[in-house]
């Protein structure tokens, strides 16, 4: 949590939402509520992001969502307001849609977590839902009330119906907050509601406005908005005018009240203009944004948190078309589309992915495209589109970069070698190439690397010289490799005869006790074309379908009707044909070639899926009647040596089934153990899943993303730590195509290459050089907007790391900056002539003058 507590401090200056769920998209519409936010995408797409407790997100949740989720997908919207405890929404062919606090959306109790259809049959161009108070113009211009104490309607007190006001009168513009605003198609201005400050009257008195009267009489009006106790008026000629409460300015110098209404930046012509608690924003005709007022939580986006008693201009040289400030957060569109936010994120209002505030911009760019990604224990590791393998995070010889020192970013290795697919075991680590050769590093326990030695190997070796494979699965400290032609080889640890449970280590399968430190043929007589290489016994099959097991059997898990274990592979159900098998921690399954599931061995809570909790000896048969496939099969595996408990199976059709032990992570809604297999999300068909050691991840058939289980340190993704028992979508709208589930975190690889991380971070393997998120984070994309990453290199400048420094070498005095890799500016300086040290954390950065850049590693 150390980074997340460093970035604790209010959103001082605009920040530009590249946030991953819509990054590619330009937005048409926002709206600011108290503590949660809304936007429409130039698509109609609605998304929502913030706190969520009456359930305004309309997610289906009253989860806060700290990154912008999608609501209602397949219903395109044009208008969205934002209140204290509800939402609104019209939709592109006018019809009025409300979620959140029940009594503000059909006046029951309930929360609605979703839109609901409100005034059905009735078309609406307008609306707003600001505080507790709804408005709305139909598309006959007729005006609309309900909700908190003044509806309009001359009584007082809370009105959950919606009420014509002022009938046979037709309204253009509307506003709603502490008071109610409105301007008729004449122009004329109508106001009615809370008076505390005599903000409404001009003759001093306080009493509430029950009923509309008319403000600014004479003065034609196009634009308002009602902030909590002062109003903000622009007239057909574009003045711009205020009154009401001004303790911080959002009305400018003056008064502490101003009860007749005073003009503001008198010269300049507005057309659009947001007044919040007590901040306020105008957009001008020449599209500049203006704010002014409140400045404590950085609201105002000028890059301070002092208080502006005079307009200044945001961001000068962005044309902006959109603004609306929230309690103490605003949002901005700009003419090209960009939502910018600025203000606090508590409750993740911002949007960003944490709810850390945030004082940098976050824009990365594309660097490298991705097809595949792996992870073992704190260790990850990708192939690019070209084969090259990236590894990253906790080392100990596992990522092959020829250290044992952790990586906070990825870091190719052996970049001439160009690798197909990748094995990782407990203490060995495979690459198999396009030609067949094969490379090999790792810790080497028992010689599972293959080389000839126990030695810890730190970077790729080639293994076999002068033989081609075709599959390679590494176990926890045994390797299992079949050649091109079919023949089956094993190395790695063999055992002294005795593990810790009292079973035998056979593990290499030769007959023997003594371990291999290189390849040696098991069955020379036999071709294979099958092969998984468990934690404590093996599984394969042949190239005629026959199934052999060998190895520890004190469960029963060989299957094989005893309990006996075996130096050399036996044959199981020799009158069946099987096509897969996978190998679990001291139980087994296969599937037949009539797409039978088989299972076999430990089932303590149920994880065999036959409705027992007793073991099998051999094997006996799963969910007699339904036909399964090999290509989405995970047991209760050993994850990087915790045991899961744990099963799915893909069916012929696409559901995805799941059974054994579960306390919330197996998907099925629940946190009861399953001793048969239950149907996870029943209306969706999955091809690929991946299984951490609390958490899932899968990849539907239109490849879209989901995730369940523990959520702990955020490697679900959603933007929070609140677990998951059933499926939630994550990266909507990306096409996923590899995806895998580590300890404690996620990795996947969309369409077009990129490649994302979330979840814990301690040893640097979500790769960005920094702690951890809680939504995915772009990963292989950085953001130095002034192109310093195509800066040549100069020889006039040396630069290294030494004892938590970077030192530089300079022949000339010149300014330099440091960037960490997610383009943040950590320190600049001027360097001297010769020797500058420069003090810095562990980890990557980029260090650069206006001539020079290079990447540099503190250790």
């Amino acid at each position: 949590m150390k980074t997340l507590f460093l970035f604790l401090y209010s959103c001082l200056f605009p920040l530009f939402i590249y946030a991953q769920n819509f990054d590619s998209q330009q937005i048409k519409s926002s709206s600011a509520g108290y503590n949660h936010s809304l936007v429409i995408d130039e698509s109609g797409n609605l998304w929502a992001w913030g706190a969520n407790s009456s359930g305004k997100i309309g997610d289906g949740s009253i989860i806060d969502r700290y990154a912008p989720v999608l609501i209602k997908s397949g219903t395109k919207f044009k208008l969205v307001s934002a209140g204290s405890s509800h939402s609104l929404a019209i939709d592109v062919d006018g019809n009025l849609w409300a979620w959140g606090a029940g009594v503000l959306v059909d006046g029951t109790q309930s929360t609605y977590s979703f839109p609901k259809q409100i005034m059905v049959g009735r078309m609406f161009k307008a609306i707003v839902g600001k505080g507790y108070q709804s408005l709305a113009i139909d598309d006959e211009g007729n005006l609309w009330s309900w909700g908190a104490d003044v509806v309009g309607d001359g009584t007082s007190g809370f009105n959950p119906d919606p009420i014509q006001i002022m009938t046979g009168t037709k309204f253009k513009a509307i506003s709603a907050n502490s008071h109610c605003l409105a301007i008729d198609e004449a122009g004329n201005l109508w106001a009615w509601g809370q008076n505390f400050f005599g903000e409404l009257r001009d003759d001093g008195t306080r009493m509430d406005v029950l009923t509309p009267i008319q403000l600014m009489v004479g003065t034609k009006c196009k634009a308002i908005s009602d902030g909590s106790s002062y109003l903000l008026v622009i007239d057909e000629s574009g003045n711009l005018f205020g009154f009401g409460l001004n303790p911080k300015e959002s009305l400018g110098a003056g008064d502490i009240i101003i009860n007749t209404p005073k003009q503001l930046l008198n010269g300049i012509k507005f057309k659009m203009t947001s007044a919040g608690f007590d901040s306020s924003f105008a957009i001008d005709e020449a599209n500049n944004l203006w704010a002014w007022g409140n400045n404590e939580y950085g609201m105002l986006g000028d890059g301070t948190n002092a208080n502006k008693t005079n307009p200044v201009i945001i961001k000068s040289g962005t044309k902006f078309k959109n603004i609306d400030i929230g309690h103490i957060h605003s949002l901005a569109i700009s003419e090209s589309g960009n939502l910018w936010v600025a203000g606090s994120n508590s409750d993740g209002r911002i949007g960003i992915g944490t709810n850390a505030n945030k004082s940098m911009p976050e824009n990365i760019l594309p660097e490298v495209k991705f097809k595949q990604c792996f992870s073992y224990w704190q260790s990850s590791y990708a192939l690019d589109e070209f084969g090259v393998l990236w590894a990253w995070g906790e080392n100990y010889g596992r990522l092959g970069d020829n250290t044992e020192i952790n990586k906070s970013i990825p870091t190719q290795i052996n970049p001439d070698v160009k690798f197909r697919t990748l094995s990782l075991g407990g203490s060995a680590f495979f690459g198999l190439v396009e030609d067949g050769t094969l490379w090999g590093w790792g810790t080497n326990f028992g010689g599972c690397v293959g080389n000839g030695t126990e030695d810890v190997v730190l970077a790729p070796v080639q293994i076999k010289e002068g033989t081609k494979f075709k599959s390679i699965s590494a176990g926890s400290s045994h390797t299992l490799a079949i050649d091109d032609g079919g023949y089956l080889w094993a190395w790695g640890y063999n055992g002294d005869g005795v593990s810790s449970d009292g079973s035998n280590n056979w593990l290499v399968g030769d007959g023997t006790k003594i371990s291999k430190t290189r390849p040696v043929s098991i069955k020379s007589n036999t071709k294979f074309k099958e092969i998984y290489a468990g934690d404590g016994h093996n599984l394969v099959i042949d190239e005629s379908g026959g199934l052999w097991a060998w190895g520890n059997n004190n469960r029963g898990q060989l299957g094989d009707g005893t309990t006996e274990d075996k130096s050399t592979p036996v044959q199981i159900m020799i009158d069946t044909k099987f096509v897969y098998a996978s190998v679990g921690y001291k139980s087994s399954f296969a599937i037949d070639e009539s797409g039978n599931l088989w299972a076999w061995g430990w089932n303590h809570v149920g994880q065999l899926g036959d409705g027992t909790k007793t073991d099998r000896h051999a094997p006996v048969q799963i969910l007699s009647g339904t036909k399964f496939q090999m290509r989405n099969f995970v047991s209760n595996v050993i994850v990087e040596g915790k045991n899961l408990d744990r099963t799915y199976a893909n069916d012929e059709s696409g559901k995805l089934w799941g059974w054994g032990g579960n306390y919330g992570q197996l998907g099925d809604g629940t946190s009861n153990d399953r001793l048969l297999p239950v149907n996870i999300k029943p209306e969706t068909k999955f091809k690929t899943i991946s299984v951490g050691q609390n958490h899932c991840l899968a990849i539907d058939e239109n490849n879209a993303l989901w995730a369940w289980g523990s959520n702990f340190y955020g490697q679900i993704g959603v933007g929070n730590n609140n677990d998951a028992q059933s499926p939630v979508q994550i990266l909507q709208g990306k096409k996923i195509v590899s995806v895998k589930a580590g300890w404690e975190y996620s990795i996947a690889v969309d369409d077009t290459g990129k490649l994302w991380t979330w979840g814990v971070n301690q040893s640097g393997q979500l790769g960005d050089g920094d702690s951890w998120y809680q939504n995915p984070v772009w990963l292989n994309k950085l953001h130095f907007s002034d192109g310093i990453l195509n800066l040549p290199l100069q020889p006039n400048i040396k630069v290294f790391s030494d004892n938590n420094h970077i030192v530089v070498e300079s022949y000339e005095s010149e300014i330099y900056s440091i960037y960490n890799l997610l383009g943040r500016k950590v320190n600049s300086g001027i360097l001297n002539e010769g020797e500058t040290k420069i003090p810095c954390s562990h980890g990557f950065y980029i260090f650069t003058t206006g001539s020079f850049r290079c990447k540099v590693y503190v250790n």
